[in-house]
């Protein structure tokens, strides 16, 4: 028997990565004092306002078939909380629900790269970011972010990697391992040239709300002329 090709493209420095959290989850499980750094996951318990809502919808009959991409009071509230975000407008149309980051960014990768496209990420990234790619048969061209920029966008090295089977860029601000906050200037500079080539931008957000140092997140989807070709998960 055989499996389908996507199961190798799939099984890469990506899932490894997945091993090593289960051997120090298990090593925690025998009482070891092990700090786990191979997931983001929260060290402070869901808001009582959210346990309450959803034990009260469970408890009234609401656990059927949803809708697809977010209930419109949902992405009501999401589209609030962008325009508070980046003062920009969104409705409904523009915002889709999906299961994490993980398969907000995987579908955002099918929709706008197949077969011998390739799709730009800056790194060093999050290992998952390969599987996203080569999930939908795009190969994932490395750009290097820089220790003396302090690992932040560099366009230019991002415009010289651009080829014409070029589809998309794919970022992560703030930054996903270096903690870099990508500046206005770097973003409006990195625009121009996914104007320039029209491509797709991926924006990867999901750490929008940890900055320090009185940093700025900016959101490229904010900056003129990039909101028809951003697509923001967060």
């Amino acid at each position: 028997m055989r499996y389908a090709a996507i199961v190798d493209r799939l099984a890469n420095e990506g899932a490894r990565a997945w091993e090593v959290h289960g051997r120090a989850m298990q090593h925690r499980r025998e009482g070891r004092d092990v700090v786990i750094l191979s997931i983001g996951d929260p060290d402070f318990e869901t808001p009582e306002a959210i346990t309450k809502a959803m034990v009260e919808r469970v408890s009234s009959g609401d656990t059927h078939y949803g809708s697809i991409d977010g209930g419109p009071e949902l992405k009501a509230a999401i589209a609030a909380y962008h325009k508070r975000q980046t003062s920009q407008d969104v409705g409904a149309e523009n915002i889709s629900v999906t299961l994490g980051a993980q398969g907000g960014l995987y579908g955002a990768a099918m929709c706008v790269a197949q077969y011998g496209d390739e799709i730009i990420v800056p790194q060093p990234v999050y290992v998952t970011y390969d599987s996203v790619v080569q999930a939908c048969g795009a190969t994932l061209v490395d750009v290097p972010l820089r220790p003396e920029r302090d690992f932040h966008l560099d366009a230019g090295d991002i415009e010289a990697a651009v080829t014409p089977r070029t589809r998309a860029v794919m970022i992560n601000t703030p930054h996903n391992p270096t903690g870099a906050a990508y500046g206005r200037d770097d973003l409006m500079a990195l625009g121009e040239v996914c104007k320039r080539h029209d491509l797709w931008l991926i924006s990867d957000e999901v750490y929008s709300r940890t900055l320090f140092d009185g940093r700025e997140h900016v959101s490229p989807a904010s900056l003129p002329g990039m909101a028809e070709r951003t697509i923001v998960v967060d």
